[in-house]
């Protein structure tokens, strides 16, 4: 049996503003990734793959320095793994014939939080 445990956090203004820059810049990590994978497909028709993308995190890291120099590696590779997942789930659909075989969506300021409809400081 796992166990899991749910804390609450209180951050100070000052940590308010660097979450809302965290998740600022993977929304615009995934929005970027997103473009590429669709301009990539119309140029080549190939597709790209994590792993492809992942290998380019090192280039961004140093194109956006003091963007990223607060956010771990991580973070940003799990921001793409949620991109591959959401065309693997996509192409998983299209696959069943399921009704509900959206594209994925870029993601505003609201919808880039996995779905969450906000995280309230």
């Amino acid at each position: 049996m796992k166990r899991s445990f749910k804390y609450r956090i209180y951050p100070n203004n000052l940590q308010q503003q660097e979450l809302l820059d965290i998740f600022n810049f993977c929304r615009f990590l995934y929005n970027s990734a997103l473009e590429e994978r669709i301009s990539f497909y119309k140029r080549y028709k190939k597709s790209l793959y994590y792993e492809i993308q992942a290998g380019a995190l090192k280039d961004i890291k140093q194109e956006f320095p003091e963007e990223t120099r607060k956010i771990y590696s991580q973070t940003l590779q799990a921001t793409l793994k949620q991109l591959d997942l959401s065309y693997k789930n996509f192409f998983r659909r299209i696959k069943e014939k399921s009704k509900t075989s959206g594209f994925p969506r870029f993601k505003n300021k609201f919808r880039a939080r996995n779905g969450r409809p906000g995280i309230n400081f």
